[in-house]
């Protein structure tokens, strides 16, 4: 499948990118990373945030920005994640209860972060912290192997002011009330990341060692090389000069004689 049937607009159907453990090699600082997320039933994006080191490897850090949970408003994209159609919640929010059997499931990133702060202010305790709380892949730029990768999502209910329920009646209309988050998160071992750079990393630092020794010797070439045609340039000059000077000596010596 394709195209989900969740969604308000195609574009938000549209299931775009890998599951998030791998992706094409020789990753840039400037790529967008896609992904798709069975949790939130749709797809999302990270971009660079920063390098990273693991285990002696060096990283490329991708986060899932701010922008990916804006509201409608402020990102004209999201608008066909308002469901039902036309009923759009405020930004950091976003209602799988269609591909949740009808389930009042909200889902989120942890302590609501990136969220309104209206639904920040909603519930007391909450301590949002963007190092805590986002969404990271960290990936080896040449392979595109995922090397440590921390999904962090909130599950949330959306709970009504029901008139015949009498613990919601202190609700004024609704409240979307955090029940748990998540944090999966796995990271390369000790001995992966040995093998890894064994078969990976020492070839290709092997393969730039020759390369920068192949410059270095083509620069000592020219250089030795200029020098040669220098020095045989002076000798060559030098012997003319004594010629000139003997044959000059010659016509002296001729002269003299008559």
């Amino acid at each position: 499948m394709s195209i989900l049937p969740y969604w308000t607009t195609e574009t938000c159907n549209v299931i775009n990118g890998s599951d998030g453990t791998l992706f094409p090699p020789f990753v840039q600082k400037d790529d967008r990373k896609y992904l798709f997320s069975t949790d939130i039933c749709r797809s999302i994006y990270a971009t660079f945030d920063s390098e990273q080191t693991i285990r002696d490897i060096d990283l490329l850090r991708f986060t899932v920005p701010p922008k990916v949970f804006l509201d409608h408003n402020h990102n004209p994209a999201n608008e066909g994640f308002c469901t039902p159609h036309g009923v759009c919640l405020p930004s950091g929010l976003l209602n799988v209860s269609s591909c949740k059997q009808g389930a009042p499931v909200v889902m989120s990133l942890p302590h609501f972060l990136y969220a309104d702060p209206v639904v920040q202010d909603a519930v007391y305790g909450l301590n949002p912290n963007k190092i805590e709380h986002q969404t990271i892949l960290d990936i080896e730029p040449n392979t595109g192997v995922v090397m440590n990768a921390q999904k962090k999502l909130q599950v949330n209910a959306y709970i009504r002011n029901v008139s015949h329920i009498t613990q919601t009646l202190k609700i004024k209309d609704h409240i979307v009330y955090p029940v748990l988050w998540l944090n999966e998160s796995a990271e390369i071992d000790a001995k992966s990341a040995s093998d890894f750079k064994s078969a990976v990393q020492t070839p290709v630092h092997i393969t730039q060692a020759v390369q920068y020794g192949l410059i270095v010797l083509g620069v000592l070439f020219i250089i030795g090389a200029a020098f040669w045609f220098v020095k045989v340039k002076t000798s060559q000059t030098k012997e003319d000069d004594l010629v000139t000077v003997v044959d000059d000596n010659r016509d002296t010596a001729h002269l003299v004689v008559q």
